[in-house]
């Protein structure tokens, strides 16, 4: 399939998001028992959930905290992790190894545990889970980064930009990082494929967005216990989740080719 579908279907969830943070079809916070359970009808097209409320609503404001804060964590690995990648293979050395063994200290432990252990001392929430999941992410940027960065130094063209007297900061910008941005950007979709599953994960367990807010992830907690009998009320944020996960993924390859074409 060519074309930029990833982008499209990325571009339009975040669409979503944006809008039914400031409108959505019916009130996500409108609880009425008497409508729970209802089938789809022309007033609630994917019916209404155990608490009678809209499931069209809730899945739409659901993806703004699921998207924030797997765009949060993502965000602060590139932010943190890429400079100190960079910063080690521009100095090598005890800063090198010190950056290494940091990450390698932090990549020992269990990455969702110590979040959830994270999220229970700053409080739950959608921001602290984001921190938390985000936390995890520098290191795997400073691996990948150093890994794609060394390479990239070897190369003859860093040799003459070290000869006309370019120093480790400037070429590590102008050089070392437009060359690996390729791999960094096919990171960070992945990163934040990796990030949009921690939240629902951290969610389903109560440490991620609070009610009234709703998510993907506390709309599957909320009906885990009515699997059988609704099953909806699960695989519909399931599916929203594992398609926004594609689409994720399917853009940074897409963003990926564009980069390489360009600088071809």
């Amino acid at each position: 399939m060519k074309g930029p579908i990833g982008l499209i279907l990325l571009g339009a969830m975040i669409a979503v998001a944006l809008v039914a943070s400031l409108w959505t079809p019916q009130s996500v916070q409108a609880i009425d028992v008497a409508a729970r359970f209802q089938p789809s009808s022309w007033a609630h097209p994917l019916g209404t959930d155990q608490l009678g409320r809209d499931l069209l609503s809730m899945l739409a404001a659901g993806a703004g905290p699921s998207l924030g804060v797997a765009a949060l964590a993502a965000v602060i690995g590139i932010v943190f992790g890429v400079p100190l990648g960079l910063t080690a293979v521009a100095c090598p050395g005890w800063v090198d190894e010190a950056i290494a063994r940091a990450a390698d200290i932090l990549f020992a432990f269990p990455a969702l545990v110590l979040a959830i252990l994270i999220v229970a001392i700053l409080g739950p929430g959608a921001v602290n889970a984001g921190l938390a999941i985000g936390l995890f992410n520098i290191p795997v940027f400073v691996r990948v980064t150093r890994a794609a960065a060394r390479g990239v130094w070897a190369r003859d063209f860093i040799l003459a930009a070290r000869v006309t007297g370019a120093g480790r900061v400037r070429i590590s910008v102008d050089h070392i990082l437009p060359n690996i941005a390729a791999v960094l950007i096919v990171q960070a979709a992945v990163q934040m494929s990796l990030g949009l599953i921690a939240e629902a994960g951290l969610s389903f367990l109560g440490l991620g967005a609070q009610p009234p807010q709703p998510s993907w992830g506390r709309m599957m907690a909320d009906a885990q216990t009515l699997i059988a009998t609704a099953p909806r009320l699960v695989l519909l944020p399931g599916l929203a989740m594992a398609g926004t996960v594609l689409a994720i993924n399917r853009a940074g390859e897409e963003l990926r080719a564009r980069w390489v074409k360009g600088a071809a």
